[in-house]
């Protein structure tokens, strides 16, 4: 319900933008609450399930893997990492703000076990 109330809600603010109608009526609406109703229970991987993922991971992904392991950084952060972001020499990773989701520049620790991968 929430999506369709934001899809509907986005095209009304257009609207309004482009001069098309005076006011969104469905401003007043609450969004429902979704907390306690997940079709399935979220958790971490276990250590025996990380240790798997991996040994049938191509390397290519198993890099990807492995820094998203250890940084917690979400899948388009990884994805837009350049080898530029990383900084060996000081044991860091440097986020660009455009790929961060608060949209914030950021400087991330290498975990010493990260490190022996690079």
């Amino acid at each position: 319900m929430n999506e369709y109330l934001s899809a509907a809600s986005a095209f009304l603010s257009w609207m309004i933008k482009v001069k098309r109608t005076l006011e969104n009526s469905l401003s007043v609406i609450d969004r429902v609450e979704q907390r306690g109703h997940e079709t399935r229970k979220r958790r971490a991987f276990t250590a025996k399930e990380i240790q798997l993922l991996l040994e049938v991971s191509p390397a290519h992904r198993r890099l990807a893997y492995l820094v998203a392991l250890y940084t917690g950084l979400r899948k388009n952060e990884v994805e837009n990492l350049e080898w530029r972001d990383i900084d060996l020499e000081n044991k860091r990773i440097i986020l660009r703000a455009e790929f961060t989701k608060n949209k914030k520049a950021d400087i991330l620790q290498i975990a010493s076990e990260l490190l022996l991968v690079f």
